[in-house]
């Protein structure tokens, strides 16, 4: 009976939704009509799909096949953007898929998550007979996060009035009760369960699934719902009894892939945790991906918990002792359901905290370490692995990718690409291709765009220009359903603090939001990479200047006179008055005395790795000074302060401690409209004062050491300085241990000015066009 049945139906037996309205309406114009008498059935003929058919634009494409389709062309259904599948199994038990192999290991060689469906025929056999079919034939499960769970197709009778060698198949619900459909469903489910582990997903319709079984106790099934619409829309309609939600729909039958094309509702990586079959947590720390976590000053970790519609609320409080963190990712780690935090450290170490399902995290696993000096971005980007993994840039500019094939230590790098250099990385699926990209951000504001194959390569194509202005922003994350199902798209925190989310739907950006205020007391921000650049700290050949944008850049010095392109490290600078690099607490990390045009004067303290601490304060009465820093009193351990007042009187401010200044003391008289900046120029190791007259002279004030001018006359030791409006000392910018001074000329020009033994002048050299309009920082003498 089972042979001469597959023998009698059509090639290929039913397909999905064959038997649904508006399937049938638009098949039946290419199907084969049966002759007279005959006892087999006319085969279907599938449609060539329409690759230009509209798409949700939500959720994870996909799509299901059966012996139809023939041997597919997987790499093609991958290119267009296809990322899991299901492979008709079995129908009934007298038929298996031919193309059954072809189908669900091609799939799955391209980087696909794939599994398998039964069509159901509830009055052939018994649902426990049929499942038993299934599983034997294909049906089955793993939970290695590559193998969907099994599915049982039920719905509209494929075969409805007819009689196939000598069975009569019954109507669309295939003569059979509500409560008899329901049962064969249930000993179905609860077969595959018994065999597989997991109960299958139910493919229906809303409209059979009503009609026919009418029941309202299958909701711990997963549901498939096929559902066509004409006009694009991100919903499937109203649901079945037994659902409030689906967790896949089947939107069409006539394209964009072959067979049917479906979405999964929700993100890539919730698509995994699908297929692994993980269970729901029950009340975790971070209650999704779409989370936001920040650190402040005191170490506190703070979750903001995304509603999945565009808003978050709290701050929730889930830690402490993240001072020394220098980047925090919201990442299910190990694919258990439960959301993770991997986090980078100032010593260097990668930490990942296991989210347990019941509130806080396990112990910090320490995943990788010699990572002070790297950026990383955390996500799915090569879709063949079996867990979400790394990318790293170094301060060259070089990106590696690091694979996680456990849920715990990472792998060694490979190399992926060159040229980075001053990027800020994001991954997301900015092209909505279901591969996740890198959009950088680079210190002219511009967001570039390289996209992926999805197995951990780059496109062989040009990286485009899709974003512009955002160089005001202090920190950019990406963001994942968090305004709906699959959604993509980024945070980004202005200057102000203001908290913004722009979304983007399949290379388009949609309308920003704003989504917080206040966010400028956040240290942290999830998402948010370490700008590669800062953790270098500063060297002290390097030219820090403050652009008309209000953004602080550093220009690396290279040690042969040269320097490199600006890297963004600060934003929020407008009212700087004047700017001096030095340790000035003697900790080996170079940082900032900022004067501010309002009379403020603040230090930036440097942290090795990991740019600059909280601003303390030096006082609040130095609006009307001319200052420069350097090591003026030889005795002294800390680096200290001379400048004159509105009067023209000279001061010495001692540096007692690394974080304050003493009461002046007097040194001079006389100094009112004098350019001044500090430089041991005639290298006997006391430091000395430079004074630029406004006709032009270089004046030499020689000290001694001791926090007092040499007994003798300044002497002139350059004129013609009047072109130059801004001037400092600078040391090793032409190698190890070298001095001399970086000048701008009134048109904007830089240069270099060597100072040799005694005080002699070398080759002066020109190191950039272009630079009026910027406040430089002088560097501190030593």
């Amino acid at each position: 009976m089972k042979a001469a049945m597959r023998a009698a139906i059509p090639a290929g037996g039913a397909e999905m939704g064959q038997r649904s309205p508006r399937v049938a309406a638009a098949k039946e114009q290419g199907s084969t009509s049966t002759p007279s008498g005959s006892r087999g059935v006319g085969s279907i003929v599938p449609m060539a799909p329409d690759p230009g058919h509209w798409r949700p634009t939500i959720g994870v494409q996909g799509q299901d096949v059966s012996a139809h389709q023939g041997n597919v062309n997987w790499q093609s259904q991958w290119n267009m953007g296809s990322r899991w599948a299901y492979v008709k199994a079995s129908e009934g038990n007298y038929y298996l898929n031919e193309n059954y192999a072809q189908q669900y290991n091609g799939s799955r060689n391209v980087g696909m998550v794939r599994g398998a469906y039964h069509f159901a025929i509830p009055n052939w056999s018994s649902g426990a007979d049929q499942a038993r079919y299934f599983v034997a034939n294909g049906g089955g499960w793993t939970a290695d996060g590559y193998t969907l769970p099994p599915v049982l197709d039920i719905e509209y009778n494929p075969y409805a009035g007819r009689t196939i060698n000598g069975f009569y198949f019954g109507n669309t619900c295939y003569d059979m009760s509500k409560a008899q459909l329901g049962q064969w469903a249930a000993d179905f489910g609860n077969t595959v369960k018994a065999l597989t582990g997991r109960f299958p997903v139910i493919y229906s319709t809303t409209d059979w699934w009503n009609t026919c079984v009418g029941n309202s106790t299958f909701g711990s099934y997963p549901l498939w719902i096929a559902s066509y619409w004409s006009n694009p829309t991100n919903s499937p309609g109203s649901m079945p009894l037994s659902w409030g939600n689906y967790t896949m729909w089947q939107y069409s039958s006539t394209g964009p892939f072959e067979g049917d094309s479906n979405i999964f509702n929700g993100s890539y990586d919730q698509l995994r945790t699908f297929a692994r079959g993980v269970s729901y947590p029950s009340n975790p720390a971070i209650k999704s991906g779409a989370d936001i976590l920040t650190t402040n000053a005191s170490g506190r970790l703070d979750a903001f918990r995304a509603s999945g519609t565009g808003k978050i609320t709290g701050p929730y409080t889930i830690g402490s002792g993240w001072s020394d963190a220098t980047a925090v990712y919201v990442v299910d780690w190990d694919q258990d359901g439960v959301q993770d935090i991997l986090s980078q450290w100032s010593d260097g170490t990668l930490k990942v905290f296991r989210g347990a399902p019941g509130g806080g995290f396990y112990g910090a696993v320490q995943v990788g370490s010699g990572w002070e000096e790297m950026s990383l971005t955390v996500g799915w980007w090569n879709l063949k692995d079996p867990y979400p993994g790394v990318i790293g840039q170094d301060y060259l500019g070089n990106l590696y990718r690091y694979s996680n094939t456990r849920g715990g230590a990472l792998g060694n790098g490979t190399l992926i690409g060159t040229g980075f250099r001053g990027h800020q990385l994001n991954q997301l699926d900015f092209d909505g291709d279901g591969s996740q990209d890198m959009v950088t951000r680079t210190a002219d504001g511009a967001l570039r765009l390289y996209r992926s194959n999805g197995v951990g390569g780059f496109l062989n194509e040009t990286a485009r220009v899709v974003g512009s202005g955002w160089s005001g922003m202090s920190a950019v994350s990406s963001a994942t359903n968090f305004s709906g199902s699959g959604s993509q798209g980024l945070h980004a925190r202005a200057g102000n603090g203001d908290l913004y989310y722009y979304p983007v739907s399949s290379g388009t950006w949609g309308t920003r939001s704003l989504i917080g205020l206040g966010w400028n007391d956040a240290s942290l921000i999830s998402g948010a990479a370490l700008d590669v650049e800062t953790t270098q700290g500063l060297d002290e050949e390097d030219v820090l200047a403050v652009r008309p944008d209000a953004n602080l850049y550093r220009y690396q010095g290279t040690g042969s006179t040269a320097l490199s392109p600006q890297d963004l490290i600060g934003t929020g600078w407008s009212g700087l008055k004047a700017g001096f690099v030095t340790d000035w607490n003697k900790d080996g990390a170079l940082d900032i005395v900022a004067q501010w045009s309002d009379g403020r004067l603040t230090v930036y303290p440097g942290r090795n790795g990991s740019g600059f601490g909280d601003p303390i304060s030096l006082g609040s009465n130095w609006k009307n000074w001319t200052l420069t820093v350097g090591s003026w009193k030889k005795a002294d351990p800390y680096p200290g302060i001379v400048g004159y007042d509105a009067t023209g009187r000279l001061h010495y401010f001692r540096n007692p401690g690394g974080k304050t200044v003493s009461t002046g003391v007097s040194i001079g008289i006389g100094w009112s409209g004098l350019d001044i900046a500090q430089l041991d120029f005639d290298k006997d190791s006391n430091v000395d004062l430079l004074a630029k007259t406004p006709s032009g002279d270089l004046k030499l004030y020689r000290s001694n050491g001791a926090g007092a001018f040499a007994a003798e006359a300044p002497r002139v030791v350059g004129t013609g300085w009047d072109i130059i409006s801004s001037y400092s000392g600078v040391r090793s910018f032409a190698g190890a241990g070298s001095t001399g001074i970086i000048a701008r000329t009134t048109d904007g020009e830089l240069r270099y000015y060597p100072v040799g033994a005694k005080g002699s002048w070398g080759t002066p050299s020109r190191i950039g066009t272009g630079w009026n309009g910027l406040t430089i920082f002088s560097a501190a003498a030593r």
